[in-house]
């Protein structure tokens, strides 16, 4: 197999591409090296996943120079000149998709050509289409604000270069409108992404620019002039900030319910980039807040934000209509935690379809693992998942204490021992895997072979107690309500138990 930077790009290509990517090498215009012609000619055979065993660099050689001696200097520039080739390449392709980049590209050409009579209509065409775009498609509520004030810039500048001030007096104000609402829009999301930071990396700044912006902005007061006034955009502006002060106060659940009311009200009038954004921060809210809450109604509230985000179909990312596999998962695991095992099994039916083809067996086969589990059907729930077939770093933790609490509930205890140990193995050596994450994931095996230990030695109920305690301290810890909901059960058996 051949190791090649542009191979791994080309394995990328789809097989439309492949096809163009050949005719791209073939155009004199955009290649004059006729031996590129060649190498790609021999190898988009062994295309998509270049590893047959014929595929080695003395057979691309011979494909583009026959008869001659091999000459690894000579492959390795063609290589690198055919890496150079697919990043024009992809390049190209990209900006003739993008009509953003293409009309900010086509500008710029006309602006320096002083074809002003063209600039001006083109100028025009493409402000009307930022305007629909927003509306109709996928794009982020603040990339708009973002694309709008840098027309306006491109705007004001031809302008300018040619004495006519006086005809962009209107579009400096508008120029400055929308930074504002865009460094606002971007500010609030940012803000969310430092918490959920500090919340899983405990990431520490020593000087936090953001924070000390908050200390001196009067943001309630620029809110109370944005919304009396007439600007563009503003309800999902609104929406942003109102998310912002659901986690800013997240001790305080009205700011949350205001949240929520405002996207009830107001999702249909967002494009799809909003809607997702906001039904996400809802969704986001009660993730963190179900870590330090024990009651069903933050529960509840995840739920009901989840069938929120299914009935908007905001799963569809890309101009693709399937699910993230991780988030399928948090909504069955959600359902386990308001006790709708019926319903969970019904969401799986539903939608396990929208799962994407190459992981769809995967997750069927351990959404049912889990729901067995769920129903104390452990010896079924260990038979599903032994039809996982994947070595795909999302699923292997979710097997490893899937599995590790079914050999618990059997009381297979050597085989859970010895389980426990190959996890804990395998987690002191992931390198992916951050050290919060490893010590939490420690943690948990630390209480499940203490579990192991209560269930053969039976220790008075205040040592159980004294663990319990501790668990909740540590939270959040992986499982840690099962692991609580066991210490439970062992206390409560051994006080029904004599003692001798």
């Amino acid at each position: 197999m051949i190791q090649s930077k542009a191979l791994d790009i080309v394995k990328s290509f789809s097989k439309k591409e492949i096809s163009d990517f050949a005719k791209f090498l073939e155009s004199p215009y955009l290649n004059s090296n006729k031996n590129l012609v060649k190498l790609f000619s021999g190898l988009k055979k062994y295309y998509p996943s270049f590893e047959n065993i014929k595929l080695t660099k003395q057979t691309v050689f011979r494909s583009v120079y026959p008869g001659k001696p091999y000459d690894d200097r000579k492959l390795r520039k063609l290589f690198s000149d055919l890496y150079k080739e697919t990043e024009r390449f992809m390049v190209l392709s990209a900006a003739e998709k993008n009509k953003f980049v293409y009309s900010k590209l086509l500008l710029e050409e006309l602006d320096s050509r002083k074809l002003d009579n063209l600039f001006i209509p083109k100028m025009e065409q493409y402000n009307a289409y930022l305007d629909d775009t927003y509306y109709n498609t996928d794009n982020l509520h603040y990339d708009y604000f973002l694309e709008k004030h840098l027309a306006e810039w491109k705007n004001v500048m031809f302008h300018l270069e040619r004495g006519l001030q006086q005809k962009i007096t209107h579009n400096i104000y508008k120029r400055t409108e929308y930074i504002i609402f865009y460094f606002l829009s971007d500010f609030f999301l940012s803000y969310q992404d430092n918490l959920s930071n500090k919340s899983r990396f405990n990431t520490k700044i020593d000087v936090d620019l953001g924070n000390e912006f908050l200390k001196n902005a009067n943001i309630p007061g620029l809110f109370e002039f944005i919304l009396k006034h007439d600007f563009k955009g503003k309800k999902a502006l609104n929406a942003y900030y109102l998310a912002f002060l659901a986690f800013r106060h997240s001790e305080n659940e009205k700011y949350y319910y205001e949240f929520k009311k405002y996207v009830t009200e107001h999702i249909d009038k967002f494009n799809e980039g909003t809607k997702r954004m906001v039904v996400i921060n809802l969704i986001n809210y009660c993730v963190r807040k179900k870590r330090t809450l024990k009651e069903k109604w933050i529960r509840m509230e995840l739920n009901d934000n989840y069938r929120m985000y299914i009935k908007q179909r905001l799963y569809r990312l890309s101009g693709e209509n399937y699910f993230r596999s991780d988030l399928f998962l948090n909504i069955i695991s959600n359902y386990f935690e308001i006790g709708k095992i019926n319903e969970a099994e019904e969401f799986l039916s539903r939608n396990i379809d929208v799962i994407q083809p190459s992981h769809r067996k995967n997750i069927k086969a351990l959404c049912s693992s889990l729901i067995e589990f769920e129903k104390g059907n452990f010896g079924l729930s260990l038979r599903e998942s032994s039809r996982i077939k994947t070595n795909t770093y999302m699923y292997k933790y979710h097997i490893k204490y899937l599995n590790l609490k079914n050999h618990y509930e059997l009381k297979n205890y050597d085989i859970g021992k010895e389980a426990s140990n190959s996890f804990r193995k395998y987690v002191n050596n992931d390198e992916n895997m951050t050290d919060i994450l490893r010590t939490k994931t420690n943690d948990f095996l630390e209480y499940y072979n203490i579990l192991w230990k209560y269930h053969e030695d039976r220790p008075k109920t205040d040592v159980i107690e004294g663990t319990i305690s501790s668990l909740k301290e540590n939270s959040p810890i992986p499982e840690a309500l099962w692991l609580i909901k066991k210490l439970e059960e062992l206390k409560i058996s051994h006080n029904k138990k004599p003692r001798y």
